[in-house]
């Protein structure tokens, strides 16, 4: 499995985002230079000149490490909203002067198209055409990720590198939750005025101190990039790889437990006992791998029972009754407005809106109000309506039954695929408990569909033939 050598881009772009991830972790504060930021961006889009493949490769990077320039950003955007939206504006132009309509789509794909129009219907009939229109922005610039993807990446050796990507751009993320963490810097109020941050300090003053980073809900990504490096560790062939991704995949895991994201860690659990006999029907002679993964599995355990206790970390589970009670009450909030079961209360209308319902909807076990709907499925129910849940549920086990029927047929692109199955089944776990939401985040989620239907499409037409 080749994914990254001195021509592969994703070297220059490991080069190019070391700079402004080692400049935060060699002087962290709340007010980082900007300069690293923007240095590493434009020498992204020069990297993108020889290769255009680039402007994908480089997006998990952009939009994980981008908000470092937050605080000192001259703009009103982060520097990965500009990043997007000088590719729409410079796609837009391109495909009206060219007169180029073609938009590849396999099957699958029409799933993604009735979501989107389906995220159209729920903003138009919220009635809240402007409160909410930023967050259908963000939905443009997550269908402008998607398109740009379907454009620019066209063989499994793309999808490889588009993979290789999110991990280690994984690993400058945990950089940096690493050097916040032990430098008591809170990245949840990085992007506050100074007056409103916190300093958080390691001390037996605090029952436990969890780590930060800029996006509550960077676990998605975290946990699908352990997976990746896990499985990589098993195709890769370099010897200078397989350690590089056995300790991304550790330090992967690591951030996940800093961040006490208990979600994250039972996605994890869950998805790689799923792999397990899906893997073992291909490939029953690697079983003594698949041991050894074990065994290390068993010392992880050990460690993270050790790290619990000497970083102050507590993963207790009373928080999973407050969720459902929140749950409870959204539920409520629907059965009293039954139009809204449909067509929702809009994108991101939990995050922006105050009125009576949203307020309702996040009442916990003791009556006091959460900041959100804990739940990325009840989420997207109360935002979008059910017809949204239904077909987007309806995608992934599409896509799951797909992957499955190729892997039992053929023996070809098992790297990818296990990798592609691993992350989904990752995803819907999380969003079981932990909202996902429009964020940058959420872009990477885009990034991972598209591959989807990059994957198998080859593989479809040589099995139809």
């Amino acid at each position: 499995m080749k994914f990254i050598n001195l021509k592969n881009p994703l070297f220059s772009l490991g080069l190019i985002w070391f700079v402004p991830s080692i400049a935060f972790v060699l002087s962290p504060s709340y007010s980082p230079s900007t300069f690293p930021i923007w240095f590493s961006i434009l020498f992204t889009f020069l990297l993108s000149i020889y290769n255009r493949k680039v402007l994908i490769f480089g997006l998990p990077f952009i939009s994980l490490l981008s908000p470092l320039a937050g605080p000192n950003n001259f703009l009103p955007f982060l520097p990965s909203e500009i990043y997007i939206l000088i590719i729409f504006i410079v796609g837009f132009f391109y495909k009206v002067f060219t007169k180029d309509t073609n938009l590849v789509l396999f099957k699958g794909d029409a799933y993604l198209l009735i979501i989107f129009g389906l995220v159209l219907l729920s903003f138009f009939s919220s009635l809240e055409i402007f409160s909410l229109s930023k967050s259908l922005l963000s939905w443009i610039m997550i269908a402008t990720i998607f398109m740009l993807s379907r454009f620019l990446l066209k063989s499994d050796q793309d999808v490889r590198v588009a993979l290789g990507s999110i991990v280690f751009s994984s690993f400058f993320v945990c950089l940096i939750i690493f050097t916040s963490y032990f430098s008591g810097i809170n990245l949840s109020d990085f992007l506050l005025k100074s007056g409103e941050k916190t300093i958080l300090t390691l001390g037996e003053d605090t029952s436990y101190i969890r780590g930060t980073y800029f996006y509550s809900n960077i676990g998605y990504i975290l946990g699908s990039a352990a997976l990746i490096a896990f499985l990589m560790t098993i195709y890769v062939k370099s010897f200078f790889l397989k350690p590089l991704l056995v300790i991304v995949f550790l330090m992967n895991l690591l951030a996940i437990i800093i961040l006490v994201e208990k979600t994250a860690l039972a996605g994890l659990f869950i998805s790689l006992i799923l792999l397990i006999p899906l893997y073992l029907m291909k490939n029953f002679k690697s079983f003594f791998s698949l041991l050894f993964f074990c065994v290390m599995a068993i010392i992880i355990f050990n460690l993270i029972n050790f790290l619990m206790g000497s970083l102050f970390l507590d993963f207790q589970i009373a928080g999973l009754e407050q969720r459902l009670c929140v749950i409870g009450s959204a539920t409520n909030v629907l059965l009293d407005n039954p139009l809204r079961i449909i067509f929702g209360y809009g994108p991101d209308a939990t995050n922006i809106l105050n009125t009576s319902d949203i307020r309702n909807s996040m009442i916990n076990c003791v009556n006091a109000r959460e900041y959100a709907i804990d739940s990325g499925v009840m989420t997207f129910l109360f935002e979008y309506g059910l017809l949204f849940i239904l077909v987007f549920y309806i995608f992934f086990f599409h896509s799951l039954i797909r992957i499955i029927s190729y892997l039992k047929n053929r023996k070809d692109k098992q790297d990818i695929l296990f990798c592609i199955f691993s992350a989904i089944i990752f995803i819907n776990i999380c969003m079981l408990t932990d909202v996902l939401g429009t964020s940058k985040v959420m872009w990477l989620v885009a990034v991972i569909f598209s591959l989807i239907g990059i994957a198998l499409q080859q593989k479809e037409s040589q099995f139809n033939k």
